[in-house]
C-alpha cells in the first residue's frame, strides 16, 4: 500500500506532477488509501491557488514489504491528551528520530498494545475488558511526561496514514492536570505550558492548535 497522507505530500511535488490514481499503483485492492490520496491532493489543490495541475504522476512506496499483506481493515489505535493547568495547555516535542511528525510539537499520547492492558472485567466469565481508552490515556500521559491527570473526557477523533504506510486511529481527549512535575520520556524532547494564542508560535501537528481551542471552548463555556 501506499503512503498517502496529504500531511507528508510536499505542495512542490504537486505542482510537478499530474494525480493519475490507478490500480497498479498500489499493491492493496483496499479503496480506503484511494479515497485519502485523492482528498488530500484535492484539499492541497483547493487552498492553494497558486499551484498548478500536476503534469507528471508521483507514487510513494513503502519499505515495509509486509504491508502488501496488511489486512485493511487492521490499524494501529492510539490515544492523546490536552492537559489543563491554570488555564494554559502542555505541549511537547516529538524526537527527530520519530516515524510520523519527527521534530513537530504536539500532546502526549501513545499506541494501544495488545497485552499490555490487564483491566477488571464487567462480569465474571466476559472475555471483553472495559474503559481501556481511559487506561491508556492515563498511561502514556504518565510515561511520556510524568504527569498524573484527572478524568479523562472525550473530545474528537481522527484517522492518517505513517510515512511507512500504517493507518492510525487517534482518539483525543482532554483532562485537568492532578499532580506531578513534568519529567519527558526519551520520545519527547522539550515542553511548553502555553495558552491556545501562546500554542501558535510552536511548530505543532496540523490539527493540533484546532483541539487546543476546542478545548479552550469548553473551559470558557462551563
Amino acid at each position: 500500500m501506499l503512503f498517502t497522507d496529504a500531511r507528508f505530500f510536499p505542495a512542490k511535488k504537486l505542482a510537478l506532477c499530474k494525480l493519475w490514481i490507478r490500480k497498479e499503483y498500489f499493491p492493496t485492492s483496499s479503496p480506503l488509501f484511494h479515497l485519502i490520496l485523492l482528498n488530500g491532493l484535492k484539499k492541497r489543490l483547493a487552498s492553494n491557488p497558486q499551484l498548478t495541475e500536476p503534469t507528471k504522476a508521483t507514487v510513494i512506496r513503502p519499505t515495509n514489504k509486509n504491508l502488501q499483506k496488511l489486512d485493511p481493515k487492521l490499524h494501529i489505535v492510539a490515544a492523546t491528551a490536552i492537559i489543563v493547568k491554570d488555564n494554559k495547555f502542555l505541549i511537547a516535542k516529538r524526537a527527530s528520530w520519530e516515524k510520523a511528525f519527527p521534530d513537530k510539537w504536539t500532546v502526549p499520547g501513545g499506541k494501544l498494545k495488545f497485552g499490555e492492558y490487564k483491566l477488571e472485567r464487567i462480569a465474571s466469565g466476559f472475555p471483553q475488558q472495559y474503559n481501556v481508552v481511559d487506561w491508556l490515556v492515563r498511561k502514556e500521559v504518565q510515561e511520556e511526561v510524568g504527569l498524573e491527570i484527572k478524568k479523562p473526557f472525550y473530545l474528537c477523533d481522527l484517522v492518517f496514514v505513517r510515512p511507512d504506510g500504517f493507518p492510525v486511529v487517534t482518539l483525543s481527549y482532554w483532562a485537568h492536570y492532578k499532580s506531578g512535575k513534568v519529567k519527558l520520556s526519551k520520545e519527547m524532547t522539550d515542553h511548553a505550558w502555553v495558552t491556545v494564542k501562546e500554542a501558535k508560535k510552536y511548530d505543532l501537528i496540523d490539527g493540533i492548535w484546532d483541539e487546543l481551542k476546542m478545548v479552550d471552548s469548553i473551559l470558557k463555556k462551563s
